[in-house]
């Protein structure tokens, strides 16, 4: 039996944002983002997250492709989690790596949202109900 390996998802236009979603249960909707998240992307996802605040009770945004978060992408996940509390949606976020954990840390997102290094962890945690769903992730 011939199998091959994973391919890696290719990288989106700098000027565009690639989303995929995916609802591993019914109380979780999984958002993985592509690209860069700037000024250029950020309403692409804002609008794309924006839709999902009421189908679960826990948005998990994978931002382990994201190359680039810049200040709009900040501002936009900052959002997102003030429009979430309205709806009673928890957002959670994995980044697992320094272009990303570096601004979220920065701008002391990573203190207002639930961040892991992983959506995979993030998931294995809200499967076991007596988890803490809040995790913030050591300076690097």
């Amino acid at each position: 039996m011939l199998t091959t390996a994973p391919q890696p998802v290719a990288a989106p236009e700098p000027d565009q944002l690639e989303v995929r979603l995916h609802s591993p249960t019914p109380e979780v909707v999984l958002m993985r983002v592509n690209g860069d998240l700037d000024v250029t992307t950020a309403r692409a996802l804002a609008a794309r997250a924006g839709q999902q605040l009421l189908r679960a009770p826990h948005l998990v945004i994978d931002l382990t492709d994201v190359r680039f978060l810049g200040i709009r992408g900040l501002d936009t996940l900052r959002a997102l989690h003030e429009q979430a509390t309205a709806t009673g949606t928890q957002v959670h976020l994995a980044a697992p790596h320094h272009a990303v954990r570096r601004p979220l840390r920065l701008s002391g997102l990573d203190q207002l949202l639930p961040t892991d290094s992983s959506a995979e962890m993030i998931l294995a945690r809200l499967a076991t109900p007596h988890w803490p769903c809040s995790t913030t992730l050591p300076a690097r």
